[in-house]
């Protein structure tokens, strides 16, 4: 009976308090049926085979999803990042561009205030595509949580 308990903890650890006991019962009860009657610690080892990883069977009585973003609005999620993201590059390197023409005072050398211009208009593409990500994920996140399980963007392919 060590290996079928110790089974049944790998698995029970992984999930949530108010349902290890059940689950304790259930696998014991499922594990016993698929015994014989009269058997070895071979067939015991045979079984949790059968059964599988005890990760994997553990995220069978999780009710709570796993992942962010779940695998139905995965492509649409990744179509709206490829969408927004170059369009946010492009808006902020016309302002950073603009905001460094405008500014430009016309002291200092020329050479100076492009690498300027440059490194401060990487550092804020860094930071957009950060924003973006974030935003695009918690949206698509808030969407699918609160059962918009059908999320359809028209776009333009």
């Amino acid at each position: 009976m060590n290996l079928i308990d110790a089974y049944i903890h790998e698995v029970t650890k992984r999930i949530s308090k108010d349902k290890r006991d059940k689950t304790n019962l259930e696998l014991k009860s499922t594990i016993e049926d698929m015994l014989p009657e009269d058997y070895s610690e071979l067939d015991i080892k045979e079984v949790l085979k059968k059964l599988g990883n005890p990760v994997e069977v553990a995220a069978k009585y999780q009710d709570t999803p796993r992942f962010l973003i779940s695998p139905t609005v995965f492509d649409t999620y990744i179509r709206t990042l490829k969408l927004v993201i170059p369009w946010a590059i492009l808006i902020t390197i016309i302002v950073q561009m603009i905001e460094s023409i405008v500014l430009y005072n016309g002291e200092g050398a020329l050479l100076t205030a492009i690498i300027k211009t440059i490194s401060i208009t990487i550092s804020h593409i860094i930071s957009v595509i950060i924003y973006v990500l974030f935003w695009i994920t918690v949206a698509f996140i808030v969407i699918e949580r609160s059962e918009g399980k059908n999320i359809s963007i028209p776009l333009i392919k």
